[in-house]
């Protein structure tokens, strides 16, 4: 697996055939995130704006973009 930190946001990817969790907290001690909001033609159950917690599980195969929240 690979992530990526950057000043406003992190990327998180998964390439591997097994579902992988990523311990934000260790990761980014600190920091919290939040999914970006999607539009009507993207993935909106994944990509719903919401707030994640300081673990999160990608499946295999999968990546997302995180925005840093306050």
């Amino acid at each position: 697996v690979i992530y990526r930190v950057f000043e406003n946001g992190l990327v998180l990817a998964n390439p591997s055939r097994e579902p992988y969790t990523f311990d934000l907290q260790s990761l980014t001690p600190g920091r919290s995130y939040r999914r970006i909001q999607a539009t009507s033609r993207q993935d909106v159950k994944n990509n719903n704006g919401q707030g994640v917690g300081s673990k999160l599980t990608l499946a295999e195969r999968d990546a997302l973009f995180l925005i840093r929240t306050q």
